[in-house]
């Protein structure tokens, strides 16, 4: 890493509710501009029962400090989330991120079985817009 960049700290983890963190991979760009994650369990699947339940979520929050140096302008955090949604007929999802006091959120709506022809195979694949 370069002098005068940002010297980024370790996670610490808030909550975790499918146990992600231990599996949770991290890469830093050499600038210190470029935090990465990789997740591989972010994954949140209802059974198709009777007596099932209606809804579910998935929660992993934490903090991940950082040291500027005074001499580095920083302007502002850029969080950006991406991955796959897939979705059963008639059911809608919302996923949902935030950087500090800013968060966004997006929302799908009930998936309508009209004009599907094989309502197994349907999925809906969208990406987060940065928060």
């Amino acid at each position: 890493m370069r002098t005068g960049a940002p010297a980024w700290g370790s996670w610490t983890t808030f909550y975790d509710s499918v146990g992600q963190v231990p599996g949770m991979s991290r890469a830093d760009s050499e600038d210190g501009l470029v935090v990465s994650f990789g997740m591989d369990r972010l994954e949140l699947d209802l059974p198709d029962v009777e007596n099932a339940p209606f809804a579910g979520a998935i929660g992993l929050s934490g903090a991940l400090s950082v040291t500027i140096p005074d001499e580095f302008l920083l302007v502002g955090f850029l969080l950006l989330v991406n991955g796959e949604l897939a979705m059963s007929l008639g059911s809608e999802a919302i996923v949902t991120a935030s950087i500090g006091s800013g968060t966004r959120s997006v929302e799908w709506p009930i998936r309508n079985a009209a004009g599907t022809p094989d309502p197994s195979r349907s999925t809906l694949t969208t990406p987060l817009p940065a928060a």
